[in-house]
């Protein structure tokens, strides 16, 4: 089996109306995806991007990295606040 590196960021805790909206959203990004991960014993919603070993370069692991830290703060942002639709 091919290696991966797992790039993620906890966005928060999930909610059926959260893993509704994160699938209809993972139709616009563009590296990595929403997923729901156990962390710490609970599930928690995720952006989440599997970067092929073999395919990582520092420039892809950076784009991933940029498109997954801002979403994943305006989805915390959006979480804490309650409001997300």
């Amino acid at each position: 089996s091919k290696k991966t590196i797992r790039l993620f960021t906890l966005c928060g805790e999930t909610s059926p109306e959260m893993i509704s909206w994160a699938l209809k959203a993972n139709a616009k990004l563009t590296h990595g995806a929403f997923a729901v991960l156990k962390f710490n014993d609970e599930e928690q919603l995720v952006i989440i991007n599997n970067i092929l070993k073999e395919d990582a370069t520092p420039a892809l692991i950076k784009r991933g990295v940029k498109e997954m830290a801002f979403y994943g703060d305006w989805l915390e942002e959006k979480l804490s606040d309650r409001d997300i639709l």
